[in-house]
């Protein structure tokens, strides 16, 4: 399996600090904060907020490094890259990503309404649906489709 970004946590007395890595094990980033007597609910909140960007970042670089010569057909990379959407989506909704339907139908429903934002035509939500079903049909058990 392909090495992938990661991050870790550190204290030093007063001092935390986060460190993003690259698959390589180099430092790319470190953020450090103090924590003080008159600030600790500060610090632990701010602490918490820059673990959950930090978790965005490092899922947001990993799903951009996938190798798609390392995947078997195209549709494998798409549903890996929607997986990697996904998680992100979850995640930014301070939830617990579960590979679940649910979140699946729960990302889609949050589409839906952005298509009805953004599409000015006279039924968004069906003319979306049927070009989607559309674009899966021709790539589903497409033998072009399924080809690495």
């Amino acid at each position: 399996m392909k090495k992938q970004y990661y991050w870790t946590q550190n204290r030093h007395g007063t001092e935390h600090e986060i460190t993003l890595y690259t698959p390589e094990d180099r430092p790319m980033l470190c953020v450090a904060f103090w924590n003080s007597e008159h600030d600790n609910d500060l610090v632990a909140e701010m602490g918490e907020q820059l673990k959950a960007d930090v978790e965005l970042i490092v899922d947001a670089l990993n799903a951009k490094a996938v190798n798609p010569s390392s995947m078997t057909t195209r549709n494998a990379i798409r549903a890996k890259r929607a997986q990697a959407t996904l998680q992100s989506y979850v995640q930014a909704k301070g939830e617990v990503f579960e590979k679940s339907g649910s979140e699946i139908a729960d990302l889609m429903a949050d589409l839906l309404h952005l298509t009805v934002r953004i599409d000015q035509g006279d039924d968004p939500v069906e003319s979306t649906l049927r070009l989607a079903r559309i674009h899966f049909d021709a790539e589903h058990n497409n033998p072009e489709e399924e080809a690495a």
